[in-house]
């Protein structure tokens, strides 16, 4: 069978391009006397929810420590109220375990892109600066931010607020929060910061709110793809991309169109590009790009080939891309058979 694949210019805003050891394992902590609380803490999970804040910070944990694939791969995973822990024995401790960016998740899944969230000129007199996000955090979230953070000695003060809160996305806003509740509300990487007034700043139950909401499932050949492209990005250094649904319809289309009328061509059967299709579905792009491939029925040779090719690489390597949609075809008839579109979007 012969093999193609082929890659689509970039387009963004106009311009052109081409396209130590883990701790002994300890006795579980459990919370029979608590209603609704059916699961235990243990091990390595268990050392450090109690070195870093415990129940305050964390909250109660929502689920079993239990295999999960997520984004970046697939990892022993436990959902506490505030946030989901990840175990990674490849790492040193503290950093075998790590927090998930639970408020970019939860934020960019009900609001999108926080990039294009509202945003004011940066507060300076009694505020901190963040240039990575063009945010300021201002009181009172400041002074929670400060003053909380991960309790190691090797990381400064800054760098442990950053560890466990991360950085500020958004404005200070009123919004209303899943209790019914309207409050002054900033979001942060790993957080959402609500001012209650006489009651202080409380930190959102974003691991709630996540595990409320069944993660999609997808067939595992996207998955095995989506696995193989972020394990690239990750040894460049750049972000792991999500799946996004809108993106997923508008690869799809195009699979079936070349599929089924067999050809292979980045433009459609009716003349559309990867742009257009994006569009037609409600997927309002600021960055997009495009792959394909044909004849292959294995993810990891796409990705193998893939990477050989330049213009492939660097859609691969997009560093302002930060979804991703995988469409896959089949076609006894055709030439190829099975047709593969992936398609990288920014909003």
């Amino acid at each position: 069978m012969r093999l193609r694949f082929m890659l689509i210019l970039m387009l963004m805003s106009g311009s052109l391009s081409f396209s130590l050891k883990p701790a002994a394992a300890q006795a579980s902590l459990c919370f029979a006397d608590v209603p609704g609380i059916s699961n235990c803490i243990s091990g390595r999970f268990l050392s450090y929810w109690q070195q870093n804040g415990g129940l305050a910070v964390f909250g109660y944990p929502l689920s079993p420590a239990q295999n999960e694939t997520t984004a970046n791969g697939t990892f022993t995973t436990q959902y506490f109220e505030r946030q989901r822990f990840e175990l990674h024995p490849e790492l040193a401790a503290p950093y075998d375990v790590l927090l998930g960016r639970l408020g970019a998740e939860i934020y960019e899944r009900n609001h999108g892109n926080w990039r294009n969230a509202p945003k004011t000129n940066p507060s300076t007199q009694g505020c901190l600066v963040f240039n990575e996000t063009g945010r300021s955090v201002c009181e009172p979230f400041l002074s929670y931010w400060l003053n909380h953070g991960l309790l190691d000695g090797s990381l400064n003060a800054y760098e442990q607020s950053l560890s466990l809160l991360g950085l500020p996305l958004t404005e200070p806003r009123l919004e209303q929060n899943p209790d019914g509740d309207w409050v002054i509300t900033q979001w942060f990487e790993r957080a959402r910061l609500e001012d209650h007034g006489p009651k202080g700043v409380l930190l959102g139950r974003l691991g709630a709110e996540l595990k409320a909401q069944p993660a999609p499932s997808y067939p595992s050949e996207i998955t095995a793809l989506v696995d193989a492209i972020n394990r690239q990005r990750s040894q460049a250094g750049l972000s792991s991309l999500t799946i996004n649904p809108t993106l997923n319809q508008a690869a799809q289309i195009h699979s079936d169109d070349m599929a089924r009328n067999n050809f292979f061509e980045h433009t459609g059967s009716d003349g559309s590009n990867a742009g257009q299709r994006m569009q037609r579905v409600g997927y309002t792009w600021r960055a997009w790009a495009e792959n394909l491939a044909a004849g292959y029925t294995d993810a990891q040779a796409i990705i193998d080939a893939w990477m050989q090719s330049p213009g492939h690489r660097a859609n691969i390597l997009y560093a302002d891309v930060s979804e991703i949609g995988v469409g896959i075809a089949r076609n006894p008839n055709s030439e190829y058979q099975i047709y593969w579109t992936v398609n990288f979007g920014a909003r």
